[in-house]
């Protein structure tokens, strides 16, 4: 797997488990790689509403696809705090490989949140029009 580079707190589709899942990535201290990857594979051509939630508190990473806590596997130990990157936001781009594995698709309504949000947050979130 590779390091997460310059980049901080990502929310992004990622292969490394074998097939395309959601994935939210984190970084304690700029060069080690805490990942947690969704349990839904994504399909082409299909809407999804994403969210990732990392609580430095409960130390936890949370994928939601569509509104429903849908954790898979978890990569590394969930640190107490993140590292205060150059780039602290990256959507939907894996940065720092040989390779940029970039998103193809459309992106919409991003919203950033200072906080974690709770379920019912997420969904009602995810049903709210803007």
């Amino acid at each position: 797997m590779a390091k997460l580079g310059p980049a901080g707190w990502q929310l992004k589709t990622s292969p490394d488990t074998g097939v395309r899942t959601a994935a939210l990535q984190i970084s304690s201290d700029g060069s080690d790689s805490i990942q947690r990857y969704s349990r839904t594979v994504l399909g082409a051509n299909t809407w999804y509403h994403l969210a990732g939630v990392y609580d430095a508190a409960a130390r936890t990473l949370s994928v939601y696809v569509n509104g429903a806590l849908d954790n898979g596997e978890l990569s590394g130990t969930v640190p107490a705090s993140q590292f205060n990157a150059p780039f602290a936001v990256n959507i939907a781009q894996r940065t720092g490989e040989p390779v940029n594995f970039n998103f193809i698709g459309t992106i919409d309504e991003v919203h950033l949140y200072g906080r974690a949000l709770t379920t019912g947050e997420i969904q009602v979130d995810m049903t709210t029009p803007r």
